[in-house]
């Protein structure tokens, strides 16, 4: 059984390329949905500083 904890806290959003090339080279589902380093579409955020 699966439970879920709120967050609260600002959201970050990073655009890195390098970060992103990253990303879709270890999650191949990500290259096989059409994603690159280079895609606006592929959205990268944190939450730094957050409570849960």
């Amino acid at each position: 059984m699966e439970t879920w904890n709120p967050v609260a806290g600002a959201v970050e959003f990073l655009d890195d390329v390098e970060l992103k090339g990253k990303l879709v080279e270890e999650r191949q589902f990500l290259k096989a949905w059409g994603f690159t380093a280079e895609s606006s579409d592929l959205i990268i955020f944190r939450i730094a500083k957050g409570e849960a």
